[in-house]
């Protein structure tokens, strides 16, 4: 095992760029095995590119189970969680790495690794930024801090007239000079009773 593990380490350190693999070390990492597999499927054929970085972890191991079925190699992985094995992974990449040299030979393999290392870091250098914590809590914040500004109705101002100043004292002396000419005025003489039948006769004539 620790010659097979000598040949994947150096395989992955120089004909594919990977650096990150201990010889020797009981694990390798997980997230760093899938890379590993995505990257060897990518240049084996651009249908088996997996561009959603955002997606969990499983449903990307659920691909690679997928595309090593298709390649006809996925007895090595019937399930998901064989992937992160250790010792079923060299076997995945050597056996990922066969499939690749019997496709293309050395030169083209190059080319295509080197394409998919750009691509790599491409979808890196584009991918936002997550905003930290505590900005999103300090905006947060500041709008519940701000209390809704509610206009005021307008106060109904009732138009009035006012009289001028000057028209006043005019005024008080007009109704005092008609109430002076309603008291000098004589008062009307008592009304009559009216006149009877007799009354309406001549003197001097007899009535029969």
């Amino acid at each position: 095992m620790d010659q097979v593990e000598e040949i994947i380490t150096d395989l992955l350190d120089k004909k594919y760029l990977f650096t990150g693999f201990v010889q020797g070390k009981a694990e390798w990492e997980s997230a760093t095995l899938i890379k590993v597999y995505q990257r060897l499927l990518s240049v084996h054929s651009e249908g088996f590119d997996y561009e959603e970085e955002a997606a969990q972890p499983a449903q990307h191991q659920q691909h690679i189970c997928k595309c090593l079925r298709l390649l006809g190699i996925g007895h090595l992985a019937p399930r998901s969680q064989d992937l992160v094995d250790k010792s079923r992974a060299l076997r995945i990449i050597s056996a990922l790495d066969d499939k690749i040299s019997a496709k293309y030979k050395s030169h083209i393999a190059a080319r295509r690794i080197r394409v998919i290392l750009k691509k790599e870091q491409k979808n890196k250098t584009h991918k936002p930024k997550p905003r930290p914590v505590t900005d999103t809590v300090k905006e947060d914040l500041s709008q519940d801090d701000v209390c809704p500004v509610v206009p005021l109705p307008k106060p109904c101002v009732a138009q009035q007239n006012p009289v001028p100043e000057k028209t006043k004292p005019e005024a008080i002396q007009i109704n005092k000079s008609q109430s002076k000419a309603c008291a000098s005025k004589p008062a009307p003489p008592p009304a009559l009773p009216p006149a009877s039948p007799k009354d309406l006769i001549p003197s001097g004539e007899i009535v029969y």
